[in-house]
């Protein structure tokens, strides 16, 4: 089961400890069981042992210590195991390819990592005093073979017979169960759409509900799915009724008839059996949810697998000494393709041949789809290119180097991410900061101190100069600015072109713009046209 698979794989501290403490717990609950029934047949002759209250409180102390122990530890034992796989998989996920990120196309594939790992420490829990309780019904069910051998028979009859059928039903749980996962990632994403679509879907009211319906429509199906599942597990708890109502009707009623010397022993008997119900119901409640755990664990490791299928091979977890300046960048004959699953192309860009010099402002100028993205993608090597080559100062770059040579790189692409905090900046000041908070006329917006920026709620163009900001901190050679002036008031517009970039280029960076300002291209030292994935004339220098 993978839910084992998650606690023995992903632990690396020694369970003897545990184990033998949840032994310990377990052989001073049966110690107590036995104690009591000695107890009460001495109370039944009108006699008190002070030397059986003193070993009784010694078991009682004794049970509650190891189990404490055991609970304690095993649960953040478990909790471990949990942590440490998630942040794994982050690990991985940081290091994946970019394509791979790119065709998720939503979050709810990585829900296991947030909802699921809720579920997961709720399970590992139960899971944990469940496992506890059935060694407490271990060392019971030994002290009942000692009482009344027939008895423990009976006992282990039954579950034969009753077991197979329970946990045959529980396995047909993961199927509906994996089936209601999907559906309820579909919701995730309908109802993502919703907010992100929300103008659209204002303005257009079939389109409105015909969205709603077909949310409805999944979640419809989650929950018959889900109604299924509890009707399972239902079934299955019912089942365990069952089993211990049939132990005591054995205790009680079947084998004293057909064995009647165990008649002396029927009240010893019958109080174990009565003790032995409180470690039943933690191992009755598990079992249900020890199918939903197990269906989050499989969806967990097969996104880990998934992931590591994604590896970008030219990561290393080596320190990365950074590019500090450079010559040339010379793209030769650089071509990338994009495939839909079954790998047939949907579209290639290139090749292109461009040759980029220290200290040069570039502009790159096409209209959407002409592959402007997938340029500057391959430029700062987030995509390696299907075929020709990329030089740096002559060098060509390679699967060896490509982590060292993104080092050049800060960007802003148009789909960028603001961090509430600048990270990776080594010697940052708080004025440093916010003396660009007013070069770029956001300073009575928002300020910055070492807990990070005092505000993000801004517009679309304010956010986009913060991201300018935090591309420039970074100090790298290159800086790649997508769309820069877009969503900008003129003044600024105009300002940022005849002022910053100027600015920018005196501190010694080169910068690549995407742009459609042409008023401004005179500022260029070169400009690259591009028009269906491909370099056009009129690319100048």
């Amino acid at each position: 089961m993978k839910v084992f698979q998650l606690i023995t794989k992903e632990i690396d501290v020694p369970y003897k400890t545990i184990f033998i403490m949840a032994c310990v717990s377990g052989i001073a609950n049966g110690l107590l069981i036995a104690l009591i029934n000695t107890g009460s047949a001495y109370a039944v002759d009108g006699r008190v042992d002070v030397n059986l209250i003193l070993a009784y409180i010694l078991a009682v102390v004794i049970f509650v210590l190891a189990l404490h122990y055991s609970m304690t530890h095993s649960s953040r034992t478990a909790e471990y195991a949990l942590l440490r796989l998630k942040l794994r998989i982050i690990d991985k996920l940081r290091h994946s390819d970019l394509r791979f990120i790119e065709t998720q196309g939503s979050m709810s594939t990585f829900t296991p990592l947030t909802d699921g790992a809720n579920l997961i420490s709720q399970g590992l829990s139960m899971l944990v005093t469940a496992a506890q309780s059935i060694l407490i019904l271990i060392f019971s069910s030994l002290y009942l073979g000692y009482l009344s051998p027939l008895t423990l028979v009976s006992i282990l009859v039954i579950m034969a017979a009753l077991l197979p059928v329970m946990i045959s039903r529980n396995k047909a749980i993961s199927s509906p169960l994996a089936t209601a996962a999907n559906q309820d990632a579909k919701f995730f994403e309908g109802f993502s759409s919703v907010l992100k679509g929300f103008k659209e879907l204002k303005l257009n009211r079939p389109e409105n509900d015909d969205l709603f319906s077909d949310i409805q429509k999944n979640s419809d199906t989650a929950y018959e799915l889900k109604v299924e599942v509890n009707n399972y597990q239902a079934y299955n708890t019912l089942l365990i009724y069952t089993i211990y109502f049939l132990v005591l009707m054995a205790a009680v009623f079947a084998i004293p008839s057909l064995h009647p010397e165990s008649s002396d022993t029927i009240h010893k008997v019958t109080a174990t059996v009565l003790f032995m119900m409180a470690p039943i119901w933690p191992v009755a409640m598990a079992l249900p949810l020890l199918s939903r755990v197990e269906n989050v664990v499989s969806r967990l490791y097969a996104l880990e697998e998934s992931i590591d299928q994604a590896k970008d091979k030219t990561e290393t977890r080596a320190p990365v000494q950074a590019v500090k300046k450079f010559d040339t960048i010379e793209c030769q004959e650089i071509t990338f393709r994009y495939a839909d699953k079954d790998g047939s192309t949907l579209f290639t860009a290139g090749p292109f041949d461009i040759t980029l010099k220290q200290g040069d402002l570039i502009f790159i100028v096409g209209g959407n789809g002409s592959g402007k993205s997938t340029l500057l993608k391959l430029i700062t090597g987030l995509y390696q290119p299907k075929s020709g080559s990329i030089s740096l100062n002559g060098k060509q770059v390679n699967s060896k180097n490509y982590a060292r040579y993104r080092t050049l790189f800060a960007s802003v692409f148009t789909d960028f991410h603001l961090f509430h905090k600048l990270y990776g900046i080594p010697d940052l000041s708080a004025s440093q900061v916010n003396m660009w908070l007013k070069e770029f006329d956001l300073s009575e917006k928002t300020t910055y101190d070492e807990q990070g920026f005092s505000n993000l709620e801004l517009s679309t163009g304010q956010k986009k100069r913060l991201a300018i900001i935090a591309a420039i901190l970074k100090q790298r050679p290159v800086c790649i600015l997508d769309e820069p002036a877009a969503d900008q008031d003129p003044p600024f517009r105009r300002r940022f072109y005849t002022q910053l970039l100027p600015k920018l280029r005196e501190m010694g960076q080169t910068i690549i713009v995407v742009s459609h300002d042409e008023q401004y291209f005179h500022l260029a030292d070169q400009i690259i046209r591009l028009r269906e994935g491909q370099l056009i004339a009129g690319t100048d220098s």
